[in-house]
């Protein structure tokens, strides 16, 4: 006897997790462009808000940060929750990704979500500016012939003495009349070694670069306006340098706004 009340407690226990409940997937918006940031939606009825166990690393995608919220009613006495998290992100290149099967926590319960897949399509904006030198290329543009950037090392030295400071300049262009908003740039070097000269004397907002400078440039024909960012850096050990660096930028697109990054 003692032995079946074993089995009916086991039962009951398989019952539960069957009938644990289901987390829901959701990319926003629902068409994601390169270089802009979209988020994940985990949604669950429970009274927890739902988080990946780990974070699921995929090639091409970053991810941001996350936030959750609880939302709770009781209709006729009967009380429901639903809680949510979501997991913001932003994918350089467009194309068709997924988002692979894993656990999903929502306090005590666990629960497998499957694959999402999802296509991710080229940024393009409009542009009808009335300035000379860009009037025969209004319409639609490519958004990384609107906005794009590009690292140098001035001078033609290419090898440097461990703690000797490395000049780096960093200049983003912008297609003249379209509405930008920058972001000082963010340089990290392959092995994390590197020291940035103080420039607060000079640039208390951000002392790890020089105070920055725009002007007048022309490519290809077009009219950019270029903000230029100047610093200098150390390497505090001995090898190869590989050097980076990421600008986060908003472009004003007609109808919505949007952020990329260069």
């Amino acid at each position: 006897m003692k032995n079946k009340k074993i089995l009916i407690a086991a039962a009951f226990v398989l019952v539960l997790q069957c009938f644990a409940a289901q987390v829901k997937l959701q990319v926003i918006p629902r068409t994601v462009i390169a270089g802009e940031p979209a988020e994940l939606l985990l949604t669950v009825e429970s009274s927890h808000a739902p988080s990946f166990t780990t974070v699921p690393k995929i090639k091409g995608l970053e991810w941001l940060g996350s936030a959750s919220s609880i939302q709770s009613r009781i209709i006729n006495g009967k009380y429901s929750g639903y809680g949510e998290r979501r997991y913001s992100f932003i994918i350089e290149k467009p194309g068709t990704y997924t988002i692979p099967a894993g656990e999903v926590r929502a306090g005590k319960d666990k629960m497998m979500t499957e694959a999402f897949t999802f296509t991710v399509e080229k940024a393009s904006l409009r542009t009808n500016s009335s300035n000379t030198a860009n009037a025969n290329h209004s319409g639609e543009i490519e958004i990384d012939q609107a906005v794009f950037s590009e690292l140098s090392i001035p001078g033609e030295k290419k090898t440097y003495y461990t703690g000797e400071y490395i000049p780096v300049e960093i200049k983003v262009f912008c297609l003249s009349g379209v509405k930008l908003q920058l972001a000082y740039p963010a340089i990290s070097a392959n092995n994390d070694n590197i020291i940035f000269r103080n420039y607060k004397d000079v640039n208390p907002q951000n002392p790890d670069f020089d105070r920055p400078s725009s002007f007048v440039e022309m490519r290809d024909g077009k009219e950019y306006i270029c903000y230029r960012f100047r610093t200098e850096v150390k390497a505090i050990a001995v090898g190869e340098l590989q050097l980076s660096a990421r600008t986060l930028t908003e472009v004003q697109v007609p109808g919505r706004p949007s952020s990329r990054s260069s």
